[in-house]
């Protein structure tokens, strides 16, 4: 995602660049993306994304990803606790708009895995996550 000059805070979408990939006749749209780690601002990037791609009617995302900066699901989290509601939400809505769902959990639903450890308190985190729509998951 690139950031337009005037945004000094390196949170504000502005112009997103991503290219289709071609899957047969369907092009897959994948957008890359580092989230804010303030959970103000976090909320407030998906919040923004959104609405960018409601005004311009960008094409629909077939596959999210990247560095969230936040935890969906308090098992997300070890030791557990849930993240922060304005970002969880904001996240869902986006989410929610594209039909996408957290790839990784839907194919592993019984395990825990985590990402990120914080060495200093030896907090481990799922913050670095894959969403995808649903119709591209192969189910085994």
């Amino acid at each position: 995602m690139a950031r337009s000059q005037n945004d000094r805070s390196g949170t504000r979408p502005s112009h997103p660049l991503f290219p289709p990939i071609w899957q047969g006749a369907e092009p897959l749209h994948i957008l890359a993306e580092y989230a804010p780690n303030s959970p103000k601002e976090n909320a407030d990037f998906w919040k923004q994304l959104h609405t960018l791609w409601t005004r311009r009617k960008l094409p629909k995302i077939s596959v999210l990803l990247g560095d969230f900066n936040m935890v969906e699901e308090s098992v997300d989290r070890l030791p557990p606790h849930p993240g922060n509601l304005g970002c969880t939400q904001m996240l869902r809505n986006f989410c929610r708009h594209f039909q996408l769902i957290d790839g990784w959990c839907m194919t592993n639903p019984d395990k825990l895995a985590f990402t990120f450890l914080q060495p200093q308190t030896a907090i481990r985190l799922r913050i670095d996550c894959i969403y995808v729509n649903g119709k591209n998951i192969k189910h085994q």
